[in-house]
């Protein structure tokens, strides 16, 4: 945890693993909240990465332990000091269920609805 938190990680690709605390619209996109140990980290959404304009909450993932694959990003006060992390998550694909059960479940469900359509 403490690498995510240094400096010299910003702008790099990073690894993340935790529980989904909070999923909600901020800053024009979506944001989970992840729980990394005592850390709650902020990931961030585009509008455009995987949803619409107005984007359907991922609220599944409350409570659930993930994984992603995140560009960390330094935020910075008013004296340049750093502040806080913010991540950086491009789309859903860059994000791994960790409960393979409930990943396996969503997929059937998914698929079935998809043969239920007609497509």
């Amino acid at each position: 945890m403490e690498a995510i938190l240094a400096p010299k990680d910003c702008s790099q690709w990073v690894q993340v693993e935790g529980v989904v605390k909070r999923v909600a619209y901020e800053n024009g996109g979506v944001t989970l909240c992840i729980q990394v140990g005592e850390y709650p980290l902020p990931v961030e959404l585009p509008r455009n990465a995987h949803f619409g304009t107005k984007p359907a909450l991922p609220s599944y993932l409350l409570e659930h332990r993930v994984r992603v694959q995140v560009v960390a990003a330094t935020q910075f006060n008013d004296q340049r000091q750093m502040s806080g992390r913010m991540l950086y998550l491009p789309g859903l694909e860059f994000l791994t269920e960790m409960d393979a059960e409930m990943a396996s479940a969503r997929r059937r469900r998914k698929h079935e609805n998809r043969l239920g359509a007609g497509t």
